[in-house]
């Protein structure tokens, strides 16, 4: 499976989802804007993964990955105001920003840790 068809997949679930009259069949056992910056957190990775592979430019790519996850968002909270038992909160997007930010924080750290030179290389 291609890295694009894995951000398909995972946003058909995020879709899925919030298709949902009752998230998670009453309710989910962590806080409804932790659960939103957790799913767009992996949104957003699985996007850079997909950016990746057509973006030369580390930097680019993670601003398109998102990109990516913060409009998804938007359209997600869109496409809730269609869902019956369902409304559309700007706070929810707020979070999933957050979550897609901090995936971009994290994997820019693991990038520069990684590329960072290893102190055995002194010997």
């Amino acid at each position: 499976m291609g890295a694009w068809s894995l951000v398909l997949l995972y946003m058909y679930l995020l879709y899925w989802l919030s298709s949902q009259t009752s998230p998670g069949g009453g309710g989910l056992p962590i806080p409804d804007k932790l659960a939103h910056a957790i799913a767009y957190f992996g949104l957003c990775i699985v996007a850079r993964l997909a950016t990746g592979t057509v973006m030369s430019n580390a930097a680019v790519a993670m601003l398109a990955a998102l990109g990516v996850a913060m409009l998804y968002g938007a359209t997600d909270e869109w496409h809730q105001s269609y869902t019956p038992g369902r409304d559309p909160d700007a706070l929810d997007w707020v979070a999933d920003a957050v979550g897609a930010l901090i995936a971009a924080a994290c994997w820019t750290l693991v990038g520069r840790i990684r590329r960072a030179p290893s102190k055995d290389a002194s010997y």
